[in-house]
């Protein structure tokens, strides 16, 4: 397979580093592989959330088994397609936010500097604390 899958070239700016990942798991699903960096994920009740993050002006590219097709609910730019039993989303870093929904999973795509604004509150509740 070759990566980007939807066109353009992933490049690799001075002094930086990537982790790009495959068969991650994101509370159950497959994301076959995303060349933007993970920021976090939470599986909700009901849904699962994805925050991944470029930097500036960067091309990326990402895929997760599903059999559900890529619906974008927030923001533009961001190519799909759905083949094989996977959805692929393919996108330049812009300051703006993004978010595709695919069932029940939604992706926020964010810049680096944005995705330092968000975070997964994790709570522990036990019966000594009265919770």
């Amino acid at each position: 397979m070759t990566i980007p899958q939807l066109g353009g070239v992933l490049t690799l700016s001075g002094r930086d580093s990537k982790w790009h990942v495959t068969d991650y798991d994101i509370g159950g699903t497959t994301l076959l592989y995303s060349s933007a960096e993970i920021f976090t994920w939470k599986k909700f009740d009901k849904e699962t959330v994805l925050v991944v993050y470029g930097g500036p002006g960067e091309l990326h590219e990402l895929s997760v088994i599903t059999s559900s097709t890529a619906k974008i609910v927030e923001g533009a730019d961001v190519t799909t397609k759905s083949t094989n039993g996977t959805a692929i989303l393919n996108w330049e870093t812009s300051p703006t936010r993004r978010v595709v929904q695919l069932g029940n999973i939604f992706v926020y795509i964010l810049d680096r500097n944005t995705a330092y604004n968000y975070w997964v509150p994790d709570f522990v509740r036990d019966d000594e604390w009265g919770a």
